[in-house]
């Protein structure tokens, strides 16, 4: 009886590890696919948050995670990629500053709002 009912436990954690591993790896292709639509303004966006000094880090990690579909757009990203290790400041404001006016200029005519 004391096997059967430890063989039911290392199944039952097996299963709750498997869909947490299910889980995760759903949601990062979630973040993945979504981040590879980003649009003119969602690059501004987060080129503006990584220049405020009260944005969260993470916000501009994940800007620079996943590739963007758009090949503009993706120069912009890479670009950005070697400022990864920068803290928000000074030098990543002038850095950014170009690139970010750069966008502006690339959405002709679309609402930055």
């Amino acid at each position: 009886m004391d096997v059967t009912r430890a063989l039911a436990v290392v199944a039952a954690i097996t299963v709750m590890i498997a869909g947490v591993v299910a889980f995760f790896t759903w949601a990062g292709r979630v973040a993945a696919r979504r981040h590879a639509r980003f649009t003119h303004l969602d690059v501004l966006t987060a080129l503006e948050n990584a220049i405020d000094p009260d944005t969260y880090y993470d916000e501009w990690e994940m800007f620079l995670a996943w590739p963007i579909d758009d090949p503009y757009l993706e120069s912009i990203r890479q670009r950005c990629l070697p400022m990864e290790e920068w803290d928000p400041g000074d030098k990543l404001t002038a850095r950014l500053k170009p690139i970010l006016e750069e966008v502006k200029a690339g959405m002709n005519g679309q609402s930055a709002l």
